[in-house]
């Protein structure tokens, strides 16, 4: 919301308007931000206003936080000009070789020597070193502050800033100078003698500043099909703390230290710094200070790891296409070891637990369709009623269920007995195979499967159930579940469950329990039946672990999966225990 109220309209183009805080007014010298979008669509607006967020954030975090450059930055500053001075002062000196559509230099054209240029470029090269010796730099004190101000960055004149930057562009006019002077005496070599400006070329850069690389990295990805949107989504967060952190620059300008100091912050930023609107474009420093003075939980290792590795692989990207020649984030956070197992971050459930959650109000009756956790005589057969079932029964994971669509619920041929079974994938009926859907996801190629469905949901009526919905045309399995901001189905009925005083506290389990645990509880089940390993990794979407199992195992018959699923059992739950429960509540069943 905060991006689009600062987009205005004014003649049919585009305006991106940002007050700048009181505080601040006085050293940047303006009221707000302004920048002109053009006649572009309001999409394409609010992406460029999305990026100007980020970037004025950046600017006025560091105008507070530290309004001194690094020597580094300065040197930045004025290396990121000399490309541009030389191209403004050189573009009208017909002497200068053009360059044909290979690349190289065209003919220098043979003519007498302009003794008068020659001359005038010598009486420049003298002028600059004497400024420099007499340290004149207030002659050069207008060009710096256009390039402070141009990255917004706040400064007094005369101040140590300002006059740091002078410095330098003596030192850069005098380098402009000497190269001008050597081309008009024919000499188009480039010796540098400055070594502020050595290795650079005399035409601006290419490079993209880091949004545009990003945003560029992970379409590319996605389109050929190397990531998830669940990874895409990773990146651009872990680019976005970089922003906050640094701010917008050429990727060839972020140095190792930039990313130590955001390794910095990000062992002190608290856990759940993005969860608000308000939060999500804080400067970064304020949200660690409000952490501090309130203890809250600061980010995980595993979390800091990711966004670390994110950039690492990011930026060695831009190594491999040649944008860059080393990778500054590569090695920054090692992988932390786990303190406990895998699979015992979610713990599977216990039999007796299964039992008091399925004779709870959503199954035994409640008092409403408003007020499932307290007992009643109402039955509601919605993705509350159904989802936790099939999880138990089926050992999906959690969004896979929240996700389905009524057209996934399909029939098996004859020579298969007619099996009824749950297609989970991301992909439409009406697609080909390589054209993954927008709003479904799958974890990997192997989570696209069929599951026979087992005998309890059978006979709890949930065919009926979808039936039902299909002759209202409804479209997906749980029309009321709907898709979150991350881009989950699961969302809602993942909080209504596990938050402080839902529906787990209210009916008294224990708090480490989660929806997405009764998975872990099937796959055990069948494990302990001793069924075949292949046969339960084909069911519950698992990647196999040798090449024996991801290459040379083909996929088992729906009739071979059915007798491993019929297997996940429950002693004192089966579909006859749900039919007592709710047989004198069948009048009121909605």
């Amino acid at each position: 919301m905060a991006r689009r109220s600062y987009l205005r309209e004014s003649g049919g183009r585009r305006i991106f308007r940002r007050a700048l805080p009181d505080d601040l007014i006085g050293r940047f010298g303006r009221f707000e931000f302004v920048r002109s979008l053009g006649s572009v669509t309001f999409d394409d607006a609010l992406r460029q206003a999305r990026a100007l967020v980020v970037v004025t954030d950046e600017l006025i975090s560091m105008a507070r936080r530290n309004p001194n450059l690094t020597e580094q930055e300065l040197d930045d500053l004025a290396r990121d000009s000399f490309a541009a001075v030389f191209q403004a002062r050189s573009s009208s000196e017909s002497s200068i070789p053009t360059v044909d559509k290979s690349g190289r230099p065209s003919p220098i054209p043979k003519r007498a020597p302009d003794t008068k240029l020659r001359d005038r470029r010598r009486h420049e090269v003298l002028t600059a070193q004497e400024n420099i010796a007499a340290e004149l730099w207030e002659l050069y004190a207008d060009d710096a502050a256009l390039v402070l101000k141009e990255h917004g960055i706040a400064f007094d004149d005369g101040s140590e800033i300002h006059r740091k930057l002078s410095e330098r562009f003596a030192r850069l006019y005098a380098e402009v100078t000497r190269i001008e002077l050597d081309r008009s005496e024919g000499d188009y070599t480039e010796k540098r003698r400055d070594p502020l400006f050595a290795g650079l070329s005399t035409t601006p850069s290419k490079l993209p500043l880091l949004f545009v690389a990003a945003d560029k990295f992970r379409k590319d990805k996605l389109t050929d099909g190397k990531i998830r949107d669940t990874v895409g989504r990773a990146n651009r967060d872990a680019v976005d703390l970089l922003l906050r952190c640094c701010g917008d620059r050429r990727i060839d300008r972020y140095r190792r230290s930039d990313f130590e100091m955001l390794l910095d912050k990000l062992r002190q930023l608290p856990k759940n710094h993005g969860k608000s609107p308000a939060s999500r474009n804080a400067d970064l420093d304020e949200l660690i200070s409000k952490g501090a003075k309130v203890g809250a939980q600061t980010l995980s290792p595993p979390t800091i790891f990711k966004h670390t590795s994110q950039l690492s692989e990011m930026f060695e990207s831009f190594v491999d296409k040649d944008l860059l020649a080393k990778n500054p984030a590569k090695g920054l956070y090692a992988k932390p070891k786990l303190e406990i197992r895998a699979k015992d971050r979610t713990r599977s459930w216990k039999d007796t637990e299964v039992l008091k959650l399925f004779n709870s109000p959503v199954w035994a009756g409640a008092k409403n369709e408003h007020h499932r956790s307290k007992p009643g005589n109402i039955i509601v057969r919605d993705a509350l009623y159904w989802v936790p079932l099939l999880l138990a029964f089926h050992g999906a994971r959690l969004n896979e269920i929240c996700q389905l669509d009524l057209a996934d619920i399909k029939i098996g041929n004859s020579k298969h007995g007619n099996l009824p079974y749950l297609h989970i994938t991301d992909i439409p009926d009406d697609e080909d195979a390589s054209t993954v859907a927008s709003s479904k996801r799958v974890k990997n190629p192997d989570s696209r499967r069929k599951v026979p469905l087992h005998s309890a949901l059978i006979e709890l009526g949930f065919l009926e159930y979808a039936k039902g919905l299909q002759e209202k045309r409804q479209i997906r399995v749980f029309p009321e579940l709907s898709i979150s901001v991350r881009g989950l189905y699961s969302a809602a009925i993942s909080k209504w469950f596990t938050r402080h005083g839902g529906y787990r506290d209210s009916i008294g389990l224990a708090r480490d329990l989660k929806l997405h645990g009764l998975r872990h509880t099937a796959i055990t089940k069948m494990r302990h039946a001793n069924e075949d390993r292949e046969i339960i990794n084909q069911i519950v979407g698992h990647t196999g672990e040798g090449t024996g199992e991801k290459v040379y195992t083909d996929d088992r018959e729906l009739p071979d999966l059915k007798m491993a699923i019929e297997k996940i059992q429950y002693p004192g739950l089966d579909a006859e225990e749900f039919k007592r429960l709710g047989a004198l509540k069948d009048a009121l069943t909605k």
